[in-house]
């Protein structure tokens, strides 16, 4: 369970309804972090972090993909355009599931990728709906991640792939065995 006093649902749909146009402005289409290598763009070590996480996954040409916290779906457009698969976004933010919509119409991408508002974690599927659940810094907005990482695993087909990329801290310990 989430516990941080004081956050809910709404809190988390408000800051990116209010924040998304920053977030759009300073840190561009993709609004999550990247995976450096060297002295390359924001954009780049961003789209690093997307192939490196498609290539873990295995994405496959025609393949389904949810990918959960879409923000704006530049990750989901990239999806379809670069590996051929099809992808439906999920975003907690009617800002960034509209912005999402926006995006898509100059893609030439038409019926394999769908954008659409909704808490993934009120929603559901039948089983074997997806070959690969993605998110991409959402976990840390699942109230309940157990439940999340149950259903995610009825959503995916025999041999799908649930791939994550996670900032992850452990809780703080005095002991000088456990410090990094």
């Amino acid at each position: 369970m989430l516990e941080v006093a004081g956050v809910t649902k709404g809190a988390i749909r408000s800051h990116y309804d209010v924040g998304t146009l920053l977030y759009r402005w300073f840190w561009g289409q993709h609004i999550h972090h990247g995976l450096w290598r060297g002295a390359e763009t924001e954009k780049a070590a961003q789209l690093q972090l997307v192939d490196r996480l498609a290539g873990l996954a295995e994405l496959r040409a025609a393949g389904r993909v949810l990918d959960v916290g879409c923000g704006m779906g530049a990750t989901a457009l990239h999806l379809c355009w670069q590996y051929h698969c099809h992808v439906l976004g999920i975003t907690l933010s009617g800002v960034q599931s509209w912005w999402a919509r926006c995006n898509r119409w100059g893609w030439n991408l038409p019926g394999q990728v769908e954008f659409r508002m909704g808490d993934i974690e009120q929603l559901d599927w039948p089983p074997c709906s997806f070959d690969v659940v993605w998110n991409i810094e959402c976990t840390e907005h699942l109230f309940d991640k157990a439940e999340f990482f149950r259903k995610a695993a009825r959503w995916l087909s025999l041999g799908g792939r649930l791939a994550i990329a996670a900032w992850l801290a452990r809780p703080r310990s005095s002991s000088a065995a456990t410090q990094l």
